[in-house]
């Protein structure tokens, strides 16, 4: 079976995924209309961690100042044709030929095929499957087979799960850089979506994490979110796509792409900005130390960082 037979194979479940998700929204109503009346109605007590949330808040401001403090540090580098950072691992070759690329990408559809129409005949059936626990079970298996998908063709070798001492500091440096244009992207989301008439809604983590009362689905999740979704994020986005991607462009034009498809991807239209600049972040680390344990270690300890505020708020912890 030759690369473009898989990627018409591919071209066809993407295709039919966007069909259901246009023309067959009706059967996945009961699951969206559970969560957004109880997103609605749902009301927020005062948390019993308001001392703790204050040092959060401390701890988060402080990052910030060091964030804009680097930022000046960055600018100056630049200007002075100095690079941003101090190292620069040499770029691997791409191991995966045209015909494994293809053939990676269809069973990548066909596994989120497969999955999209489990769920909607489960749906479909009228099954009293609790909808917020079927939601979050489906999210995790669908990050585990991707995980499983990318590392049947790629070695541990080529993404290299392993980092250096020297990596610690600058990825702390490109963190708190982060943060400050994470917020401005924030505001300016905002402000885009009600000028075009859209109004903000919560991203699906988010979500299930306002609606999932049992403490014991909670640790699943704080696990999906912390651990087990950067993991698969990263493999995805910067291990296959990024350096899919870089093989053919420059790192702007590629971490451009990867940054938007990244984005759109997250289903999260008030986040759409913020998720581009992280991206770009991500990106840039990879670029730089060529392992893929360093933004996983970012995009770890960003959620872990935001999930624990949520959850203090909520008073679930």
């Amino acid at each position: 079976m030759n690369k473009n037979i898989y990627i018409w194979l591919s071209l066809f479940c993407l295709a039919i995924l966007v069909a259901i998700h246009v023309f067959l929204a009706v059967p996945q109503a009961p699951l969206r209309k559970a969560i957004d009346f109880e997103v609605k109605g749902i009301k927020i007590p005062p948390s019993p961690y308001g001392e703790i949330l204050i040092f959060l808040l401390l701890v988060y401001g402080a990052l910030f100042l060091v964030g804009l403090g680097n930022i000046i540090v960055f600018a100056i580098r630049k200007m002075r044709k100095k690079p941003l950072m101090d190292f620069l691992s040499a770029p691997r070759a791409f191991p995966l030929s045209g015909e494994q690329v293809s053939q990676l990408f269809f069973l990548i559809a066909f596994f989120i095929f497969t999955l999209t129409i489990g769920e909607l005949h489960i749906i479909a059936s009228g099954s009293r499957t609790n909808p917020l626990a079927f939601s979050l079970f489906m999210n995790l298996f669908l990050q585990l087979g991707v995980i499983m998908l990318i590392l049947k063709f790629f070695s541990a070798r080529f993404l290299d799960f392993t980092t250096k001492k020297s990596h610690f500091y600058p990825l702390f440096q490109l963190y708190t850089v982060t943060l400050p244009f994470t917020l401005g992207a924030l505001i300016l989301n905002r402000f885009i979506l009600e000028a075009v008439g859209i109004s903000p809604t919560l991203s699906p983590a988010m979500e299930l994490i306002f609606l999932l009362q049992d403490k014991r689905m909670l640790v699943v999740l704080f696990l999906e979110i912390v651990f087990i979704g950067p993991l698969a994020e990263e493999i995805f986005f910067r291990g296959f796509i990024y350096t899919l991607a870089r093989k053919r462009f420059s790192f702007v034009i590629a971490s451009l792409l990867v940054s938007l498809l990244f984005a759109f991807l997250h289903r999260a239209p008030l986040n759409i900005l913020p998720l581009f600049v992280i991206s770009l972040s991500l990106c840039y680390l990879y670029e730089k130390t060529q392992s893929i344990l360093a933004p996983i270690i970012f995009h770890s300890f960003f959620n872990f960082f935001n999930l624990s505020f949520v959850l203090l708020t909520k008073g679930l912890i």
